[in-house]
């Protein structure tokens, strides 16, 4: 009866040993708006009178906190009794918004508990900033005004510096660069752009930032970009054409030029080629939009055959070459002249068939009748014999097949054959394969094996591909993806110029929860004459996360005496194999007297930290001893075992097998005792009790304490009965 009372009396003491702090665990403001203004009631469960010193953790940077009563405050409180705590709690303008944890906390000398309060700083405003327009273009010396508006979206009066952020400076000019704007209020200043005269066809953009004046709170920014295109258009054109000359006669001729530009433009002309061709003016002045035409005289000469020359006009204000290259047959006006009046000097072999053009003239005083044929290449003439009159000229058509072609340099001849003369006219062109694509899919030819589980962090996996343009024509490339659905593709189109290459990328990134297996998804790549699919296949093993916290199994003993009684100091090394970032807060021996140092650490993934184990053994004569450790982090609490030999002076490792927590979704490596699991540790910073739980815990307690007096009370009238028997039979003897 005496061993049911004390336990009854002890479990009612460690009933009533629990505190608590009450009042709102989420609080949220602004510099600008109302103080938040919550109450905490401070409750003493102890069975004892009970003083608490009372403190609160916070960033003064971020925050301005008052209390009634002020703290620093010692407060002593009845079993039972409870006091408020108001508090009134007004964010720092100059803090940056974000969420922020302030614990209050409860010391006493049989225990602290604390509150913590998640507290939300908002925005306390902002600054807009936009551009109208966005974007423009400019010529040669053009000038452009571009509206940039600024807003200050806060109650409070701001003083703002304007910068430019840009590579080209010199294009871009604001009208002022400091402002002051009033509460939920806006300014607008001027963005002037001014092309240069000699310009090269780009895109240069800036940004427009607005910033508060340093030192100034809120600190509070604002940007835009604008672009601005500068285009040529200062163009001049040169008409384009051929000559034929007979070489026993002066001839004269013009040629046009055209300004397509907006401003006058004046021209120095000069003409490279044969001695039997003049240039008979050297300067031009064209308005913006006319054209004027040079004159190019032909000379008498000996010469016979093909030639060339060129004409280069050069503007004195852009600073700007146009160049164009003519051809002249040169004749002796006797024979029939051939040359091509259409057709192409660079074709694809997409093009299957090319059709060529040619005009022939006779320039003789009779009448020719002569035969045409073609040579070096598959083809057809539109007529193979002609019969021209006297200055008389006609077309033929040649069609060239290269559908069986490979690319290069290519070329046919043209025969004329008459009895009078024999000539022949040959075509130069070259063939490309105008639309060849190249894809560098290395990264998905390997199956991609991943891992999934709900204790794991998430996995994936960014892979990078090529595509090149290998022909000759510029390429919209097409990019999808069918399948598997968290397979991701990134862009989902290319522009390829010929010769060009651009990476893109597969993301796979399956959810934790997705079931293992094997998975297929397939890239699809179309362009011009190009269609291809390249598979990707995923494999996904399910995986149960073992504890990743690992002891390294060497370290080294000092052993001490200290008064007669035996301490061990080791080295333990803590390991975190596991894929998160791990917060421990607690190192502790569920068995004997050992204290760690330290206790609380952050471990990054594959990071470590050496503690200090110290054990004090007292008058414990043994060669080694096995020390159940628990570490607490913010997964789960791990429970391990190492073994301390004293003779070899040596730390080691229990190696058991682990049982992880299930709701755990980054758990630590380690071996532990055959007996232990694993279970989630406690939040960090809770207090004791929460006042329900203690609720449920007394009741629970008070039913123990029913069964054990109901059970106390029937050992109490056996053992009387039994007494009561025995005296009877010794009445009876």
């Amino acid at each position: 009866m005496k061993k049911l009372i004390v336990a009854l009396a002890f479990l009612i003491i460690v009933a009533s040993t629990f505190a608590a702090i009450e009042g709102e665990g989420k609080l949220t403001a602004s510099c600008f708006s109302d103080p938040a203004m919550p109450v905490y009631k401070i409750t003493n469960d102890f069975s004892e009178r009970t003083e608490f010193t009372i403190s609160i953790d916070y960033k003064p940077d971020v925050f301005d906190i008052k209390t009634i009563p002020q703290l620093p405050y010692k407060l002593t409180l009845n079993s039972g009794e409870s006091a408020d705590l108001r508090l009134f709690i007004k964010p720092c303008c100059c803090g940056e918004p974000g969420n922020y944890v302030i614990t209050i906390k409860a010391t006493s000398s049989k225990g602290d508990f604390v509150k913590k309060v998640d507290f939300t700083v908002q925005e306390a405003g902002k600054i807009k900033v936009s551009i109208e327009p966005s974007e423009t273009q400019l010529g040669q010396c053009d000038e452009r005004t571009a509206i940039v508006t600024i807003e200050n979206a806060s109650p409070a009066i701001t003083n703002l510096v304007l910068s430019l952020n840009t590579d080209s400076p010199q294009l871009f000019e604001l009208s002022t660069k400091e402002m002051r704007l009033e509460a939920n209020s806006k300014k607008t200043v001027n963005l002037k752009i001014k092309a240069p005269c000699q310009l090269t066809p780009t895109k240069k953009s800036v940004e427009v930032i607005a910033k508060t004046v340093e030192g100034d709170c809120p600190k509070l920014s604002g940007s835009a970009s604008f672009i601005a295109g500068l285009v040529d258009r200062q163009n001049i054109e040169i008409e384009k054409k051929t000559f034929d000359v007979c070489n026993d006669i002066e001839q004269t001729t013009t040629i046009r030029i055209k300004n397509l530009g907006s401003r006058t433009d004046e021209l120095n002309l000069s003409l490279e080629g044969p001695e039997w061709v003049i240039l008979q003016q050297k300067t031009l002045t064209i308005e913006g939009g006319k054209e004027g035409e040079v004159a190019i005289k032909f000379l008498k000469s000996t010469s016979e055959g093909k030639f060339s020359f060129t004409i280069k006009a050069n503007s004195k204000k852009y600073n700007k070459d146009t160049i164009q290259q003519f051809e002249i047959m040169l004749r002796d006006c006797y024979k029939v002249d051939i040359e091509k009046f259409s057709g192409k000097e660079r074709a694809c072999i997409e093009d299957k068939t090319l059709e060529y053009s040619f005009d022939l003239k006779n320039t003789k005083n009779t009448e020719i009748t002569f035969e045409l044929s073609l040579a070096g290449m598959k083809g057809s003439l539109s007529t193979t014999k002609l019969t021209l009159k006297p200055g008389e000229r006609k077309e033929v058509k040649a069609t060239i097949d290269v559908s069986a072609e490979k690319e290069g340099k290519k070329s046919f001849t043209i025969s004329i054959n008459a009895p009078q003369f024999s000539d022949s006219f040959k075509v130069n062109f070259e063939l490309e394969d105008c639309y060849a694509l190249s894809v560098d899919s290395k990264a998905i030819e390997k199956d991609i094996k991943m891992e999934v589980s709900p204790e794991l962090c998430p996995q994936s996996v960014l892979l990078e591909l090529k595509v090149t343009n290998t022909g000759t024509k510029e390429q919209n490339v097409k990019l999808s993806l069918t399948g598997t659905k968290w397979v991701y593709l990134e862009p989902t189109s290319l522009k390829l110029a010929p010769k060009e290459t651009k990476p893109f990328y597969v993301y796979v990134g399956p959810p934790i929860t997705e079931t293992a297996g094997n998975y297929t998804a397939t890239l699809w790549i179309e362009a011009n004459d190009y269609k291809k699919e390249f598979p990707i296949r995923i494999n996904l093993a399910s995986v149960t996360l073992p504890q990743k916290i690992g002891i390294e199994t060497s370290a080294q003993i000092e052993e001490t005496i200290v008064q007669q009684e035996k301490t061990i100091k080791a080295k333990v090394r803590i390991v975190n194999t596991s894929d998160c970032l791990l917060e421990v807060s607690d190192v502790k021996a569920e068995k004997y007297s050992v204290t760690f140092s330290p206790t609380k650490f952050t471990l990054d993934k594959n990071g470590f930290v050496e503690l200090t184990a110290t054990v004090a053994l007292g008058k414990l004569d043994v060669n080694s001893l096995e020390v159940p450790i628990s570490v607490t982090t913010d997964r789960g609490i791990i429970r391990k075992s190492v073994v301390i030999d004293l003779v070899k002076k040596e730390v080691s490792e229990v190696p058991v097998k682990v049982t992880p927590t299930p709701k755990a979704t980054a758990m630590a490596t380690a071996t532990v005792d055959k007996n232990a699991t694993v279970s989630p540790a406690a939040p960090v910073g809770q207090a004791v009790s929460e006042p329900m739980t203690n609720i449920i815990v007394l009741l629970f307690l008070a039913v123990v304490a029913i069964v054990i007096v109901i059970l106390a009370y029937y050992a109490y009238k056996k053992e009387k009965g039994e007494e009561t028997g025995m005296k009877n039979e010794k009445k009876s003897k």
